[in-house]
């Protein structure tokens, strides 16, 4: 890492990482398992994934004055496969970025950000038995931009709230088969107040709409005979509490979050007739954090904490399968998590 200050307000950051990965794993055979019309023949090896990564950051930060602040660079990530038959042995991504951040009230603090980026690198070779037109989401070309803005208002010194909301897009304009685009757009809402020196709470919301779609043919043919739309949905919401200097030794806390997902498919069969929709997923995980710490003296505390957690999930690809309810293959007879989980914990801390 290089860092510069060549005029006042500006400074420069320039990052370089390097990482290289061997895999020793032996390889072997596999019989396919086909589960659909296209019915390639032969077997399958495994392939130890062997990679040289190379990123480099360049960041300029440059202070207009003491309520403005503009924040610009550029990102090259470059990954190198070293695997037999890798599907793309190069790919280059390349990142703009930008951020502006605004004081225009000392309670206030506004950024609006920004930034556009490409993937593509060398020619696509398609594994044998996969369809040629078909291209993996994370080696396919593709551009993608995301714009964001944030809020940050202190009506009080003791109340704090931030509104943040960012807009991710994908186009995999090259890719005929497989994901063909995918947006995501999220928003969350933080507030935090702290009544008195003692007691601070906090409670927030973040919602994502995440969409895509996806091309495909059953046949094996180079051209999409259906094309499907998928739509998810995450509700998170979270409230925490924490209580301190309780008769001088004790503090106490309490935090909750549960999260909610849904998730639609919407599938077309290009070729004509009917098609059977398929029923929504559903998942949903609630939290409960509570402990306590007691201050024995300056160097020496304990702690107590309970947690609990439920996992709760619909999904049609689990859920009421048999062994054999797909031909040619012996499934284990897995089911949808659905849990629930309670731990006590003790804990002695000190400081040197």
């Amino acid at each position: 890492a290089l860092n510069s200050r060549p005029a006042k307000g500006l400074r420069l950051n320039a990052r370089y990482r390097y990482d290289e990965r061997d895999n020793d794993s032996p390889v072997n055979d596999y019989d396919y398992i086909v589960a659909d019309s296209f019915n390639p023949a032969g077997t399958v090896q495994n392939r130890p994934l062997d990679y040289q990564r190379n990123r480099f950051d360049l960041t300029a930060n440059y202070r207009i004055n003491t309520a403005m602040r503009l924040r610009g660079g550029y990102r090259y990530d470059e990954l190198s496969r070293d695997y037999t038959n890798a599907e793309r042995e190069d790919t280059e991504e390349h990142t703009l970025f930008a951020k502006w951040k605004v004081k225009p009230h000392t309670k206030m603090d506004l950024s609006l950000r920004a930034e556009a980026g490409t993937r593509d690198g060398s020619n696509y070779q398609p594994p044998v038995g996969d369809n040629p037109a078909l291209r993996k989401y994370h080696l396919a070309d593709r551009d993608r931009t995301r714009v964001g803005a944030s809020i940050n208002v202190m009506p009080t010194d003791r109340l704090d709230i931030t509104a943040s909301a960012d807009d991710i897009r994908d186009d995999y304009d090259n890719s005929v088969l497989g994901l063909t685009e995918a947006t995501q757009p999220t928003w969350t809402l933080d507030i935090a107040w702290q009544p008195n020196d003692a007691v601070s709470t906090n409670a927030w919301y973040t919602r994502e709409d995440i969409e895509s779609s996806q091309a495909g043919n059953e046949a094996g043919m180079p051209v999409p005979d259906w094309t499907a739309d998928f739509e998810d949905t995450v509700d998170s919401a979270g409230i925490g509490t924490r209580v301190t200097g309780i008769a001088s030794k004790w503090d106490v806390g309490a935090d909750l979050v549960y999260t909610r997902t849904s998730g639609q498919v919407d599938r077309v069969n290009l070729a004509g007739g009917g098609v059977t929709p398929y029923p929504d997923l559903e998942t949903s995980l609630t939290s409960v954090k509570l402990w306590t710490q007691y201050h024995y003296r300056k160097d020496l505390s304990w702690s107590l904490g309970y947690r609990y957690e439920r996992y709760s999930a619909d999904n049609w690809a689990l859920d009421n399968l048999q062994a054999d309810s797909v031909t040619n293959l012996l499934l284990l007879d897995e089911e949808t998590p659905d849990y629930d989980v309670h731990l006590i914990s003790a804990s002695v801390i000190y400081h040197f």
